[in-house]
């Protein structure tokens, strides 16, 4: 993936610009999915999605490979969009979210997932905002430290101390 990823990278930079599908679709569902699991609502975290793939495409002539992978840099800006939502939207209760009707396939499977999901919910809830962030980055979005501390600014020795606490 890397090779094909560093291709589509230098074809865009050269003006290539419909290259940059090639890497939406590498990474567009890891994206919704780091997203959706922070804003919990679909909505939302489409909107998110999509303005994400549109700041990096409109910033992919200041890209540096040399500085971050392309994953990580995405990611950042992820990250960065998250918290511009959090500071413009106040949180509220979607009603689409409280009419949500389990699916009728496997009730006692998804009432199991649903308990087993409140707990997890209910242990991170009581890591602090900093914790919470590098769990879940690093055990739910599978990144390296070396990546969350480009995303973070924060040493990866830092990480790794703080995550095994």
């Amino acid at each position: 993936m890397e090779q094909v990823e560093t291709q589509a990278i230098a074809r865009i930079q050269a003006g290539e610009l419909e290259a940059f599908t090639e890497l939406y679709d590498m990474y567009v569902k890891a994206i919704f999915s780091f997203l959706i699991s922070r804003v919990s609502n679909r909505v939302v975290a489409e909107d998110l999605t999509s303005d994400v793939f549109m700041k990096a495409f409109q910033a992919m002539p200041r890209f540096d490979a040399n500085k971050a992978s392309f994953k990580t840099w995405l990611y950042q800006i992820a990250r960065n969009r998250l918290i511009d939502h959090y500071r413009t939207n106040k949180p509220a209760d979607a009603i689409e979210a409280a009419a949500t009707v389990p699916s009728a396939s496997d009730v006692v499977g998804d009432l199991e997932t649903t308990l087993h999901r409140e707990h997890i919910q209910k242990l991170l809830e009581q890591l602090s905002p900093e914790n919470h962030e590098l769990v879940t980055m690093r055990v739910w979005d599978e990144l390296s430290y070396k990546e969350i501390a480009i995303i973070t600014g924060k040493p990866e020795a830092n990480l790794k101390v703080q995550f095994s606490r």
